[in-house]
């Protein structure tokens, strides 16, 4: 399992608190793990660059299917979040309030939701995804989300 936190560019930072990155590799005996994962304020980009999560909502009992690259608001629910055998996923944390001038979008309708980023951003967003697919898992990957994030910003 990889877990880092990694810190933005200095140019970036006004806008990009971190970034996530998580690979998880189960042995054979486990087909799938969950993970509770508590309510939070964080609103995030999201590549989910090898395996998808479904999240389980456990007091409503619904289950919704991420997808492969996601916006996600502000979570005031706890959801357990069903992992494959292996995942591998980026997250992009914004700094308070950033996101929504990154989308140039209010964040009202993005409370406790998920949305589907490709339908929001241009399908650059797509062949952002598909470079970082095919990076390795290091460095690069967070020089080309870096270098379209600020492309971004400053457009």
């Amino acid at each position: 399992m990889i877990y880092k936190i990694i810190q933005p560019a200095i140019h970036l930072q006004h806008f990009i608190k971190n970034y996530d990155l998580v690979y998880v590799m189960l042995d054979k005996k486990h087909s799938s793990a969950v993970k509770p994962f508590p309510s939070t304020t964080q609103h995030s980009l999201v590549f989910y660059l090898r395996g998808s999560i479904t999240a389980l909502n456990p007091l409503t009992k619904t289950a919704e299917k991420f997808s492969t690259i996601a916006i996600n608001g502000a979570q005031v629910s706890n959801f357990n979040f069903y992992l494959p055998q292996e995942f591998l996923m980026l997250s992009v944390n914004f700094q308070p309030g950033a996101l929504s001038k990154f989308l140039r979008l209010p964040l009202v309708e993005f409370l406790d939701e998920r949305i589907d980023a490709a339908s929001i951003l241009n399908p650059e967003i797509q062949q952002v995804f598909e470079q970082m697919v095919n990076a390795p898992i290091n460095e690069e990957l967070i020089q080309i989300i870096e270098t379209y994030l600020w492309k971004r910003i400053q457009g």
